[in-house]
């Protein structure tokens, strides 16, 4: 039990980004355990409460949920997804106040007529919001399958090695839309996946060239640096200087200072510390 708890301690401290993605042989490899006793440490850890002051508030209502607005699925080996519903049903005006407005229009009554114009007036707001709620579905609707497709490979397992460099504005031109349109939609949007439930941000990454001139990723130079350092000599821990060296062996010509930035990142102390 102690072991576990210590694992456990170690999984939050240094592996949580990839403990809140899911990505559970990375961690593994991170943290040298195996399989069996990294679901021991992740079992524990979902028993806590991520915000226990929470309890303590009478602002913070602890319990609500996150709703993805995007559910994500495999089906005959494709991607496929809808725009979530739950919350959101197809709205219409009411047949009844539209057949009152029909009523009242054929009557000379002036109070009639008072009603007439105040129906009216109301059900033409009625439409412009359902219209206006339309679009917006179209548009998320839009910009999902767009990044899905950008995306596809990424998508059908889940593998963060298949994560491509994508920008905002890739996907601005791909749906023919404003970048701040894009920026909106990914900022607060969740898609649940069969592999997880991840903000859209989360999909996005920077890139850079390697001496092939493709794009790669920056989480795979991140994951490449994991790699490395996972296999190196632990009697004599590998240097920045060195994991440049190594990095440049593999195609990626990449700063020293930005070699740090990225162990950092990791939660990897520098050689020195790591003996």
């Amino acid at each position: 039990k102690t072991k576990t708890i210590s694992l456990a301690k170690k999984v939050i401290k240094k592996c949580f980004e990839y403990f809140k993605k899911k990505q559970y042989n990375f961690i593994a490899q991170r943290l040298n355990c195996s399989e069996g006793e990294l679901q021991e440490a992740i079992d524990e850890i979902i028993k806590l409460n991520p915000k226990p002051g929470n309890s303590l508030s009478t602002d913070v209502d602890s319990s609500i949920p996150i709703i993805p607005d995007f559910i994500v699925w495999m089906q005959n080996q494709k991607v496929d997804f809808q725009v979530n519903s739950y919350g959101n049903h197809k709205l219409k005006t009411s047949n009844y106040y539209e057949n009152l407005l029909k009523s009242v229009s054929q009557s000379n009554s002036p109070s009639d007529k008072e009603t007439a114009a105040f129906l009216r007036e109301k059900l033409e707001s009625a439409n412009i919001f359902i219209d206006a709620l339309n679009r917006r579905n179209d548009t998320l609707y839009l910009i999902m399958k767009a990044i899905i497709k950008y995306q596809y490979e990424y998508f059908l397992e889940g593998d963060i090695q298949k994560l491509k460099p994508m920008r905002l504005v890739d996907i601005a031109e791909m749906v023919d839309l404003d970048i701040s349109t894009i920026s909106r939609v990914v900022s607060n949007k969740y898609a649940q996946t069969h592999f997880g439930i991840y903000k859209l941000k989360d999909f996005f990454s920077n890139f850079m060239l390697n001496e092939a001139g493709e794009q790669i990723s920056t989480d795979k130079i991140k994951d490449e640096i994991l790699s490395i350092i996972k296999n190196e000599d632990k009697s004599n821990p590998l240097t920045d200087d060195k994991l440049v060296e190594m990095l440049k062996e593999k195609g990626y010509s990449i700063a020293r200072r930005t070699v740090s930035k990225y162990r950092e990142t990791l939660n990897i102390p520098v050689a020195r510390l790591r003996k």
